[in-house]
């Protein structure tokens, strides 16, 4: 093993070209795609590499549409819990007004029932989780949306590399059917690591660390699907072409306005029909986890482990424990 054999190389390519269009006037694509058209492309490199631009910018936009969706989404609720506390409020002071007139003034220092209550109903909001709390913890921060560097990366390095594209009809019947606005795209290929001691492994204790969400969503808790495709054949040198796992589809970048589901699904059926895989994988961002979940996906843990650099090319890959 040498140093210099786990560097990746990187290469200066031509200056990123804006698409001719501003996302703020690009429309989300209808649910039976009326007003899209779906482009399936292969050997497409070249052709995508260009439409980088576009597809930053189209995933800025889809998370932006979200936020701006969650908070339009969490307004009512949080008006509601806010009118119905109003409500509450109104109705203790209506009570204790009622039965201070019965019972006639007191002489004795007021209790703290007050601040025991609220004391008391914070901790077991803690504890079961409820989301109609005020004292429920601010979400956090979306994170980023995919990067130009790991959308160049993936387009450099995939082989081999098919995709779908959704765009809009163009405005003009003398126009190219490819130059309408750009509203979603998926790219494909079979999974490669260039780790030879990567496995799948959702029952190894390490396997999840450092997750931010390691009990939640749907996860591979028996460890039935990583055990699948570990037993998975593979084959390759990971200090030149990578460890190649045929039987293994990877998503590798997607990004929609609207139509995430649909590229997703066409994926997913050209896979079936073409029987050359048997597991379909990716690495989802944080904010795309329920989305993927929602499409029947589970999480499942991977691990690497570091081996000696002393220990010879041979050596076999220490155990993991399960």
């Amino acid at each position: 093993y040498t140093f210099s054999a786990m560097l990746a190389l990187r290469f200066s390519q031509k200056p990123i070209t804006p698409p001719p269009y501003s996302y703020s006037v690009v429309p989300s694509a209808a649910r039976d795609l009326d007003g899209s058209v779906v482009f399936e492309l292969e050997g497409s490199r070249k052709y995508l590499i260009e439409s980088m631009g576009a597809m930053v910018l189209l995933c800025n936009s889809a998370q932006s549409r979200s936020t701006r969706k969650n908070k339009t989404l969490r307004a009512p609720a949080a008006e509601a819990r806010a009118d119905g506390a109003k409500r509450a409020d109104a109705g203790d002071e209506g009570e204790a007004t009622a039965d201070a007139r019965k019972e006639g003034p007191s002489t004795a220092p007021p209790k703290a029932c007050t601040s025991t209550a609220v004391d008391a109903a914070a901790v077991n909001t803690c504890n079961t989780n409820t989301a109609a709390s005020p004292k429920s913890p601010t979400p956090p921060p979306p994170t980023k949306p995919l990067s130009l560097e790991y959308m160049a990366d993936r387009l450099d390095v995939d082989d081999p590399l098919w995709s779908y594209t959704i765009r809009t009809v163009p405005t003009s019947p003398h126009s190219r059917l490819d130059s309408g606005m750009l509203q979603g795209f998926i790219t494909a290929t079979t999974f490669t690591n260039w780790q030879s001691h990567f496995m799948f492994s959702s029952l190894c204790p390490h396997a999840y660390e450092g997750d931010a969400l390691p009990t939640a969503g749907l996860l591979d808790s028996d460890g039935s699907l990583s055990a699948g495709l570990q037993s998975c054949v593979r084959l390759g040198d990971p200090n030149n072409e990578g460890i190649i796992h045929p039987r293994v589809l990877e998503i590798s970048l997607l990004g929609g306005l609207g139509c995430g589901a649909k590229l997703l699904r066409f994926v997913l059926d050209k896979a079936e029909r073409g029987r050359q895989y048997d597991y379909a994988i990716l690495q989802a961002t944080d904010n795309s986890v329920g989305f993927y979940e929602s499409q029947g996906f589970k999480r499942i843990g991977c691990v690497v482990r570091d081996v000696d650099e002393d220990s010879p090319p041979s050596a076999a890959p220490p155990v993991l424990p399960t």
